[in-house]
């Protein structure tokens, strides 16, 4: 009895929560987002506000990220389609996607001239030899400007064969019931050099292996799961499912769910302030960094989950590849070093006069630092202010070796040009809360900055604001170091038409 009660409100329960389910569903209110992201390009020199104040980062704790999916989408069903390298392809890949088919079959001459003609390949050569002799005809009575005069009448095609300096009789065509007849207006030696000239070209491309490529390269495969292993032992960060990108793309172009339930990025095609990135591209104190917009519905600030957004330069690949020839550059110092002290060790093993004889030649060398422009100059191979230039030019490359120190490259305090949080919610009104860690130089710059600073690094500028919008009007919201443009719109999600087959 109670399991039978238990059941019955079980069964009451989800009837009844279902509409209303479906019925929230349908009052969920959602917006389409669009946001424009640029930098501010005007000298930083004359502001007066203080960014020396260290401000706590803005912390990415698990936000809506819908870039990075974008950038580096899931390959797992395209690598199913895609061989191992050093695997050869499939044989009936390779068979259907071969040039060369098993329904064609190479012939020689003999072949050739022996093989019956087909009913069509015969209609054929009766069609072209007909339409040679009709226009051989009208050539020769039909010519423009020559008179009529000494030609002959003619009641067929064998009477006009018959006709010495018959036009048909040159050109080498002859009566069909009669011998083939060929007058070629070559000499003899003419006609013997053509012959030896299509000899050697039949023996040039006998010699031809001739093959064909696959429609398909041969280069695209993947890593196989040792050389996987191997490059993740030499570098800990190395993920074969990741590749970096040196500038975020401004704009998205991407296919778009428009009967989604979850947050979706836009195409390109679906934004509507293009006008405003031209602006902006035109203008010499703004630089567009991103063009992008989403859908989603808006939900309360206790429920809302704000959207990751960056753009502009990767800054923490940059790092990345900075580290990688750093180190690369230590190694090879190490090497060095290691190698001079085996060369220090090897000398001293050696017998004492043969280092007394090295050590005063060093002493020598160094005491006399124009000692070899001397043995040169002895030598009469160049002039003494050419010798004088390139003793110079080694002095000085040697001096730059030695006061050159290797610095460790510091990180950035921003992984991107502009990198953070972007929150809407509804509370009666819209509210935007942006949170954006921004770089205070761009990697040119810090480049420059490198050569006097060495540990010059990339600092992060706070970016943060909170405002109440209205929807369908356009916004701004402004910083000494970057810009934000942004477009509220209502949007109604389409019933998705019913599929019988599902």
């Amino acid at each position: 009895m109670k399991l039978t009660q238990s059941l019955s409100f079980a069964l009451i329960g989800a009837l009844s929560f279902a509409p209303n389910a479906i019925a929230q569903q349908a009052k969920q209110r959602w917006f389409e987002i669009e946001v424009i992201l640029f930098s501010q390009l005007g000298d930083k020199s004359a502001l007066k506000e203080d960014f020396a104040i260290e401000l706590p980062p803005v912390k990415l704790n698990r936000p809506r990220d819908l870039l990075t999916p974008h950038i580096n989408p899931d390959l797992t069903a395209v690598k199913a389609l895609v061989p191992v390298c050093g695997d050869n392809y499939p044989a009936p890949l390779i068979e259907s996607q071969s040039i060369l088919t098993t329904e064609f079959s190479v012939l020689n001459l003999e072949d050739i001239d022996q093989r019956e003609l087909s009913a069509d390949e015969v209609f054929d050569f009766q069609q072209r030899d007909q339409q040679f002799i009709d226009s051989s005809i009208d050539n020769v009575n039909l010519s423009s400007g020559l008179s009529t005069e000494g030609y002959q009448a003619v009641e067929s095609i064998d009477d006009l064969f018959a006709q010495e300096n018959s036009p048909l009789s040159l050109v080498g065509v002859a009566p069909s019931d009669g011998e083939e007849v060929f007058v070629s207006s070559l000499t003899p030696e003419e006609q013997a050099q053509l012959q030896t000239q299509v000899a050697q070209a039949q023996a040039y491309f006998d010699a031809q292996q001739f093959s064909y490529d696959f429609s398909l390269p041969q280069e695209v495969c993947l890593l196989s799961d040792e050389v996987i292993a191997q490059l993740k032992q030499a570098n800990s960060k190395f993920d074969p499912d990741y590749f970096a990108l040196d500038v975020m793309p401004s704009k998205i172009l991407r296919y778009q769910d428009i009967y989604s339930q979850q947050p979706y990025l836009l195409n390109d095609d679906s934004l509507e302030l293009h006008d405003i990135v031209v602006q902006l591209r035109r203008s010499k104190n703004f630089k567009p960094l991103m063009h992008l917009g989403w859908r989603q519905p808006a939900v309360s600030k206790r429920r809302s989950r704000p959207m990751r957004l960056f753009a502009g330069e990767n800054l923490k690949y940059a790092h990345e590849q900075a580290m990688q020839a750093y180190q690369q550059a230590v190694q090879e110092r190490e090497a060095l070093a290691l190698a001079l002290t085996l060369a220090q060790e090897n000398q001293l093993i050696e017998g004492e006069q043969n280092n007394l004889v090295r050590e005063q030649d060093v002493t020598a060398a160094i005491t006399h630092p124009f000692s070899t422009i001397i043995d040169t100059l002895k030598r009469g191979d160049i002039s003494a202010q050419q010798a004088l230039a390139d003793t110079n030019q080694t002095l000085a490359a040697e001096d730059e070796v030695d006061n050159k120190q290797l610095v460790m490259p510091v990180a950035p305090d921003v992984d991107w040009t502009i990198d953070g949080l972007f929150n809407v919610h509804l509370n009666h009104y819209l509210y935007i809360t942006a949170e954006f860690n921004i770089a205070n130089k761009s990697l040119a710059e810090h480049e420059t900055a490198l050569l006097t600073t060495p540990e010059s690094k990339i600092e992060a500028i706070r970016f943060s604001q909170n405002r109440r919008v209205i929807s369908q009007e356009v916004h701004y919201f402004d910083h000494p170091y970057m810009g934000m443009i942004v477009q509220i719109r209502r949007y109604k999600v389409p019933t998705k038409p019913f599929d019988a087959n599902q």
